[in-house]
Parts: C-alpha cells; sequence; structure tokens
C-alpha cells in the first residue's frame, strides 16, 4: 500500500453561491489528493477538474454536476436553462446545480449537440479521494507465451457481430425501455459464453441511485488473494444528441463492451483461473455523468476495496486515416499503469501507440481516477474521433478499423493475465 500526499495552491475561477453551508472552493492541485478540507473544493489539474464534497455539503441532498466545455464556449450564461452555474472558467468547465432531472437531461443533450465528447458531464462526488491505493505492478513482467497463444485465437467476426446485435437494440439511452432491458441482454451473453463447471464466476446487475438503468459486474473470484481486483470496464448506455429514440452507438460503446466480451470469451475458452479477482464492468448511464461507474467506484472505496488497476475501453473501432494505433490518454489517468499497459501493446501487438491530453469529455476511468484508484485509458484519437457519434449515424457501416477493435480485445486478455496471474494448467 502506498500512502499519497497532497498540497494545495489557490487559483483563479469564478465561484458563486457564497450562501452555501459548504462554499465551494477553487485550487490548483500537485502531488495526490489524499482527503477533503471541510469545505467543498474544486480541484484543478491541467484540465482536470472536480470536486471533493464533504459530509457537510452533503448532508445538503444537492446534485452538483461538472461539464468540461471546449474552448470556443465563451458564453456561459448559456447554461442558466439549465440551472444555477455555481463556478465556472471560460473554455476551461462550469460547475452547474440542475433544476431538475429533466433540466439534468436536457443539459447532457446540449452539451452533446454542443459537439463535446462522451462524459463531458460527470456527477460530482459526494466523499473525498481514498489516501491508499496498491501500486499498479503486474505479477507477469516479461512476454509470456501462454498469453501470446490466447490471443493468437481472438476473432474479429465475433466482436463485429456483438457490436452489430447491440446497434440493432434501436437505442439504449439510459431512461429508455430498451436501455433498461441492456445489462440484462448482455448478462445473457455473458451466461453463454460461460462453462457449466466454472463456479468461480460471478454475475451482478448494479442498480443505481441516478438513474433506473443497471450497470453489469462479472466477476471471476481470484486463486490467491482475491480480494485484489483487476478491472476491466466500458460503458453500456448511447445516447442521441437530437434526440432518444434511435443511438445505435456502434463506437459508442458498442466496440469497447463487444471487445470485452471477446476478453471475457477467450479467458473461459482457454480455462484462465486468476491468482487476484478479475472484473469486467459494463456501466450504465455514462453518457449523463458518469453515473454508474461513479456510484461502483464510489461503493468500492467506502468498502475499502483493494483495486490494483482499472482499464476502460471507450470508442475502438474508428481511425480517421484507417491506420490502427492506439491513444493512451495521459490526464485523468495513472502514469505508471499507463506506461505498463502500454508496453503490453509493444510486446504482443502489430501496432503503435502515443500518448495524448483528452481535453475536453472523459470516460467512466475518470470516476476511478478522482478516487485515487490507478486507471488507464485507451482509446482512439482524441482529436480526430469518430464525429458520427451520438447520432444515428453511428453504426457499425462507421467502424473502418476491425483489426483494431480485435487489438482492444488482445490487449484486454494480456492486460488482464499479466495483472491479476493466473493457475498453470
Amino acid at each position: 500500500m502506498k500512502t499519497m500526499l497532497m498540497i494545495f495552491l489557490l487559483s483563479s475561477f469564478t465561484l458563486f453561491g457564497a450562501e452555501m453551508v459548504a462554499p465551494i472552493q477553487a485550487v490548483s492541485k500537485e502531488g495526490i489528493l489524499a482527503a477533503a478540507l471541510p469545505k467543498n473544493l474544486i480541484i484543478h489539474e491541467a484540465r482536470s477538474h472536480w470536486i471533493v464534497k464533504t459530509p457537510l455539503a452533503n448532508m445538503e441532498k444537492r446534485d452538483f454536476y461538472f461539464a468540461s466545455l471546449a474552448p470556443n464556449v465563451t458564453d456561459l450564461s448559456h447554461f442558466d436553462q439549465f440551472g444555477k452555474v455555481l463556478a465556472s472558467q471560460t473554455g476551461e468547465f462550469i460547475v452547474i446545480e440542475p433544476k431538475n432531472r429533466t433540466a439534468m437531461l436536457e443539459l447532457a443533450q446540449d452539451l452533446h449537440e454542443l459537439g463535446h465528447q462522451c462524459g463531458s458531464l460527470q456527477k460530482l462526488s459526494s466523499t473525498a479521494i481514498v489516501t491508499e491505493v496498491l501500486d499498479s505492478k503486474p505479477l507477469i513482467s516479461n512476454k509470456d507465451q501462454r498469453v501470446a497463444d490466447i490471443l493468437d485465437k481472438a476473432n474479429r467476426d465475433h466482436i463485429v457481430r456483438t457490436v452489430e446485435l447491440m446497434s440493432s437494440w434501436g437505442t439504449r439511452f439510459e431512461s429508455s425501455p430498451e436501455g433498461h432491458a441492456t445489462s440484462r441482454k448482455l448478462k445473457e451473453i455473458f451466461e453463454n459464453l460461460t462453462p457449466a463447471d466454472r463456479k468461480d464466476i460471478e454475475m451482478e446487475l448494479v442498480s443505481h441511485r441516478g438513474s433506473d438503468q443497471s450497470s453489469l459486474v462479472i466477476r471471476i473470484l481470484g486463486s490467491q488473494t482475491p480480494d485484489e481486483l483487476v478491472i476491466l470496464g466500458s460503458h453500456l448506455d448511447s445516447i442521441n444528441s437530437n434526440n432518444n429514440s434511435n443511438a445505435p452507438g456502434a463506437d459508442d460503446d458498442a466496440s469497447g463492451t463487444a471487445a470485452n466480451i471477446e476478453v471475457y470469451r477467450l479467458l473461459m475458452e482457454n480455462q484462465v483461473r486468476p491468482l487476484k479477482t478479475i472484473e469486467i464492468h459494463a456501466y450504465a448511464a455514462e453518457e449523463i455523468g458518469l453515473v454508474g461507474s461513479a456510484e461502483i467506484a464510489e461503493q468500492y472505496r467506502a468498502q475499502g476495496r483493494q483495486v490494483a488497476a482499472m482499464v476502460q475501453f471507450d470508442l475502438t473501432g474508428y481511425s480517421k486515416d484507417g491506420k490502427k494505433h492506439f491513444y493512451f490518454v495521459s490526464n485523468n489517468t495513472n502514469q505508471n499503469l499507463t506506461r505498463e499497459v502500454a508496453s503490453l501493446v509493444d510486446t504482443y501487438l502489430n501496432t503503435t501507440w502515443s500518448t495524448q491530453m483528452l481535453l475536453f469529455g472523459s470516460s467512466d476511468h475518470a470516476s476511478w481516477h478522482k478516487r485515487g484508484f490507478p486507471v488507464a485509458f485507451p482509446t482512439e484519437n482524441p482529436f480526430s474521433y469518430n464525429r458520427k457519434i451520438h447520432s444515428a449515424g453511428d453504426t457499425i457501416d462507421g467502424i473502418n478499423q476491425t483489426e483494431q477493435m480485435e487489438d482492444f480485445a488482445k490487449l484486454g486478455v494480456a492486460y488482464l493475465m499479466h495483472f491479476a496471474g493466473y493457475e498453470s494448467l
């Protein structure tokens, strides 16, 4: 276990709402946040922002949302229609208290219409970030022949068919009937891939306070240190910025979920039994504020769960120039874990990678990072991303790099086997 320290420096933000019981205070951060001071804090680090709400503030039962903004968004009065803006920085972010749930959903759609990426709207944490995390070190450090042999069995067609299937459901928007059924349908897919003799498998539909959509957690119990968790995530919902009736969400994020299903298939068919517990997560309501992952990560923090590593797959099937390439997001992530996971690309995959900041938008990895857990986030080019996401056009026809999707699945297998370890046959 490693304890983390923090240093706070005053910063310049526009702040509102001085009448609050626990007013918002803006700070810059050097080092890692370890505990909350007795007030709400906006933590800022190179275009990464979040709030820590203390128990005193949380007693007010007020929901705050953070929205990252593109640099060209300068008219912040535009957001007054959705609720009370509590803090802001032009071209950077707003912190807003929506009038009600309907206003929150309208704000989420408005951000998508403004051209923002996934995760631009995030529901803010209600407690402090954890003070300790496990070191993110793989149990297997060198190239492993069994891992390589399993990667050779990855099946691109399986991944494509899963993307087509999920896209055919019409929409997976969190408040729609189809969205409510999504986690159950995915659970059936995982169940059908599970051998009858695997008694070490658990599957859980996780309900949420902030959404009627459920998340799905697949658990492969570790045989030696089951309390230590290695997590691979994606999100199961989709959104259409114009309306919620047709949101196929092929790239965003059926592509990540399909890759993770292929990861599970490969682990099951090759009888991989991990030493640490592996969890594969499919998060609900990512598109309206990372709701599912935030609640799960907060629960794990409160329970003192030991998360050795968390990797998120979101947007895996598109490349503007048609070439395979992994982009590892460098902000809101853990540098050591990112370096270790990227090294697996060098070891096992015939492709290239680089690091890149995600200037606005985010994904479910941020929910874990903000609670002190080590995360990595490989994805498509954050700048030249698939412009058909959040529309009826996000179909399988818009995915032009199925080989890259297969590589994400291979990376998922390598990551889980290296970080969770496995029993010898």
